[in-house]
């Protein structure tokens, strides 16, 4: 469901090589903004990181999913990891870890249900809006890219 909505799903069979992937497709980017749940070391992999406040600046994102939804092909984004890194870059890295995914949005709202952020977003694919001549653009509200590293 989130290829369909214009999202992409990269799968790796562990953090190695969820890092491996990631050291090549940041190689590409100057400047990165991240979350806060993403691991440091993420940090050595290329790009320069960007200082809070300065993520409009980036490139790059990357940010964690609390979770993922298989019904309808979201990510289940926390307020908490940083807002900022997760809408202002053009290009957005979201970590899925596979035992989130859930099969129902129902399940995941249940599986936050005892430490609920202030917002919760549910992403399910880049940004896009037709408001205007009914003509669809990709990154008006957001990222035109998101890609779901699922690990």
């Amino acid at each position: 469901m989130f290829t369909q909505a214009g999202g992409e799903v990269v799968r790796v069979s562990s953090s190695a090589e969820r890092d491996e992937w990631l050291r090549a497709f940041l190689a590409d980017f100057e400047r990165l903004s991240t979350g806060v749940g993403v691991p440091r070391e993420i940090a050595d992999f290329g790009p320069r990181i960007v200082d809070p406040g300065g993520e409009h600046a980036a490139d790059v994102g990357i940010s964690v999913a609390r979770g993922a939804i298989a019904e309808t092909g979201s990510l289940l984004m926390d307020a908490r990891d940083g807002r900022r890194a997760q809408l202002l870059p053009p290009v957005l890295i979201v970590l899925v870890d596979s035992s989130a995914v859930h099969a129902t949005v129902a399940d995941a709202l249940e599986s936050v249900r005892d430490d609920l952020p202030a917002a919760i977003g549910l992403h399910s694919g880049p940004s896009k809006s037709a408001d205007i001549g009914q003509v669809m653009v990709r990154g008006v509200h957001g990222p035109g890219r998101v890609i779901a590293v699922v690990a």
